[in-house]
């Protein structure tokens, strides 16, 4: 591994990440939600430096890692060393299913 990874969000994570912000918005106000998010995009960022830092999960196709950030999420994602990208498979927030999400998207990249 050499040099900083790109970050690639898979569309749906994008869209939980909306999801995200509005539930929180909802009930703690925007200046909180935009905190959230700022706390998880953190330590997606890291990852561009740091993409082994979490260990692949068992029992998962194509590699998958899970690393916490803030409080209450759960960021999935696969690491492409060919290709030097951290692909962002989906982010859960306060108990989500993140399993049955990540499985899924990992099936369809067979």
């Amino acid at each position: 591994m050499t040099g900083r990874y790109s970050i690639l969000y898979l569309p749906e994570a994008v869209r939980e990440l909306i999801d995200i912000h509005d539930m929180i918005a909802a009930y703690a106000g925007i200046h909180i939600a935009g905190q959230k998010l700022a706390d998880i995009e953190a330590v997606t960022k890291r990852l561009a430096e740091m993409p082994y830092k979490a260990p692949i999960r068992d029992g998962f196709p194509s590699g998958l890692r899970t690393i916490p950030a803030g409080q209450k999420a759960v960021i999935c994602f696969t690491v492409d060393d060919e290709e030097q990208t951290v692909r962002i498979v989906a982010i859960s927030y306060a108990g989500s299913d993140w399993m049955s999400k990540a499985r899924d998207r990992l099936e369809s990249f067979r």
